[in-house]
């Protein structure tokens, strides 16, 4: 889903589900601005202006275009100014994705499904909906991906206790709020002294490429995770 640009002001974590009330006074930063530059102005200039020369006036006039343009905007952004360049934190994955279809044969596409969900940073919307459809497979293994892209190096949480070869993987504890009870978690990154993984540039439109050899890179590596996976179920 397309997050709220916060200017990169604010740190953002691999697997955030909960609301953040800071990012969210960040996005709506420039809509206060807006509505601090409007009082200023009419409080020092249109306001004596209107007093002066009456409301048909160009203070009135001014007045009421500053005024009427910062409802359009606040309106228009109550909940922020979408960011539209989400190279790392949403597109990262959905190639590596890509990807792993092509490679995989008929008889593997038949055992794998890929799910994107919806409200993943605020309502939890599509992993709600998809808690509900899985109730009918009763043979199902997880696996979430978030910002594939971020780096070279993957990272892998697991909660509960799933089939696979791991030897060469190194699982760190995670957890969803969610319904299902075995699960793996991949992202990229550095993992940090809280146990989580920060993305570089996220929500802010410096998140605008991307390296295709880390893409790449990372579609084999969860490829045979995933033909793994299969193998032991």
């Amino acid at each position: 889903d397309t997050g709220v640009n916060n200017f990169n002001l604010s740190k953002t974590y691999a697997f955030e589900q909960q609301f953040g009330r800071k990012r969210y006074l960040i996005g709506l930063l420039p809509i206060i601005i807006l509505a601090i530059a409007s009082v200023i102005l009419n409080y020092l200039l249109f306001i004596p202006g209107i007093q002066e020369m009456g409301l048909v006036s160009v203070s009135g006039a001014l007045s009421a275009i500053t005024t009427l343009l910062l409802f359009y905007f606040i309106l228009k952004f109550k909940n922020g100014i979408p960011n539209k360049k989400n190279f790392v934190c949403n597109t990262s994955s959905i190639l590596v994705m890509l990807n792993i279809i092509k490679k995989l044969d008929k008889n593997a596409k038949k055992k794998i499904a890929f799910v994107l969900c919806d409200g993943g940073r605020t309502s939890q919307y599509g992993l709600r909906m998809l808690e509900s459809y899985s109730s009918k497979i009763t043979k199902k293994n997880i696996v979430f991906l978030d910002s594939i892209g971020n780096s070279d190096k993957l990272v892998f949480f697991k909660s509960g206790q799933l089939p696979g070869d791991f030897d060469n993987i190194t699982l760190h504890d995670g957890k969803l709020d969610t319904s299902f009870e075995n699960y793996l978690m991949v992202t990229s990154g550095e993992l940090d002294a809280d146990n989580k993984v920060m993305i570089k540039n996220a929500n802010s439109r410096k998140d605008n490429a991307l390296s295709l050899q880390i893409i790449e890179q990372h579609t084999e590596s969860l490829y045979d995770l995933f033909i793994s996976l299969i193998a032991k179920k």
